[in-house]
């Protein structure tokens, strides 16, 4: 799962043209602002078919044009050389196109060519909003479950419903709607259960490699909140319970999306306490444990995307990190120009420069 080459055409502010990537490593170098994130937001959504920077597709096409387009050929697991395309519309939903043939919905593309991304908005998932939190790991088992995506798309379609009933006054369907709620909220909430159990055991010996045993100890705690639920008829009970103040609210204020997540170290929060260099830490461990349970569940390993992950952390801190580095297929890695990224190259890495949007091949410096 490698890919081969991209193609820009419109996309953010990369130049028209075709990037050759056979390499297990690439590096981009290059000050800010010239395009380095840009490139990793690509394959990015090549993999995904959306954004890990934002959710408005006119924000990925170039000003004053209405279409853009990303292309890509990759290698599949199996070694079979394919194709994938995403045409971005401002007006209208993207198009995605594996092999040629259009994708009714993204969730067709998920597990085709899976990534992690490394990025400073990561530390979000440890002291962001419960939202972003749930995103990590809704995502974290849609790599491994292929059915949860789907159970989850038809949730929240279930929920904006029920919701509606609420503001019109619609009682006569709430019965229907609380049944098919707590039918796929049990389901959600029983998955999400069993995933922090599992994901635990990759993540906190991976999170105490990384900080060298200097920090205390952290586990991943689930919230749901249907609390005290043992089954899919309790589920139905707490929303009947709550029926009346949620038609008062014109909302529904209990169910899977309002699940929480949080990192507790004795007994506490550790996030309302970590130093900002804790945090960043903890965010790090946790992409890198999504990214070594996807390669423990399905024996596949995934595409890495780090952009810029290294600027904040010591040598030490840098040496811990990548030795905590899960397997992968190919690793897309940025630089500032002064960083000293030769000593992380390999002889199979590919070196790109980054400029004005404009990606070419890296030479090195030549010093006197």
């Amino acid at each position: 799962m490698a890919f081969e080459s991209v193609r820009f055409f419109r996309f953010r502010n990369l130049r028209e043209q075709t990037v050759v990537l056979e390499a297990p490593t690439v590096f981009l170098i290059g000050a800010n602002a010239q395009g380095k994130t840009n490139f990793l937001e690509s394959i990015y959504l090549l993999c995904y078919g959306s954004s890990f920077r934002t959710f408005r597709t006119v924000r990925m096409i170039q000003r004053g044009f209405e279409e853009s387009l990303v292309e890509g050929v990759f290698t599949d697991a199996e070694g079979s050389r394919r194709s994938v395309s995403v045409k971005l519309t401002a007006a209208k939903s993207n198009e995605l196109r594996l092999d040629g043939s259009e994708l009714a919905h993204r969730q067709e593309l998920v597990g085709t060519n899976p990534c992690v991304v490394f990025s400073h908005g990561d530390m979000e998932l440890v002291g962001g909003t419960p939202h972003r939190k749930r995103w990590f790991f809704n995502q974290t088992i849609s790599l491994v479950d292929r059915d949860y995506m789907q159970t989850l798309r038809t949730y929240r379609k279930v929920l904006r419903s029920r919701n509606g009933a609420l503001r019109a006054g619609m009682d006569r369907l709430l019965d229907v709607y609380d049944l098919q709620m707590a039918e796929m909220g049990w389901n959600l909430q029983q998955k999400r259960s069993a995933l922090v159990e599992d994901f635990n055991v990759t993540f906190r010996p991976l999170f105490r490699k990384l900080l060298a045993g200097s920090e205390p100890d952290v586990t991943i705690s689930y919230k749901p909140a249907w609390k005290h639920a043992g089954s899919c008829s309790d589920c139905r009970a707490m929303l009947a319970k709550r029926r009346e103040r949620d038609c008062e609210r014109g909302s529904t204020g209990s169910g899977p999306h309002r699940d929480g997540f949080s990192y507790v170290s004795g007994g506490r929060d550790f996030s309302l306490e970590a130093s900002t260099g804790q945090v960043r830490l903890l965010s790090l461990a946790l992409k890198a444990a999504q990214a070594a349970f996807f390669h423990s569940k399905t024996g596949r390993a995934p595409l890495l995307l780090l952009d810029d992950v290294l600027l904040e952390l010591d040598g030490r801190k840098r040496s811990a990190f990548f030795g905590c580095l899960p397997a992968c297929d190919q690793a897309f890695f940025t630089f500032l120009p002064e960083e000293r990224f030769l000593q992380y190259a390999t002889e199979n890495t590919r070196f790109y420069s980054v400029e004005n949007g404009v990606v070419s091949p890296w030479k090195k410096p030549v010093t006197s």
